[in-house]
């Protein structure tokens, strides 16, 4: 549930009007990580379905607190 709170607080730099939805949170993180990363599964991971592997914990921070 947190990452969903951080989310909703970061702004899309390339939107600057509007929040950074789950979709291009996966966009930013799939960029990084070198691979897609779907809205459903940012969904999850804000559900406390499934869980960011941890190797890749950085990279979400990264982006979430910049």
């Amino acid at each position: 549930m947190m990452l969903r709170e951080y989310r909703a607080q970061c702004i899309d730099r390339r939107n600057r009007l509007k929040n950074l939805t789950q979709e291009r949170l996966g966009i930013l993180l799939g960029e990084q990580l070198g691979y897609n990363i779907y809205r459903g599964l940012v969904s999850d991971w804000e559900n406390d379905k499934s869980r960011i592997p941890a190797e890749d914990r950085p990279v979400l921070l990264a982006i979430i607190t910049t």
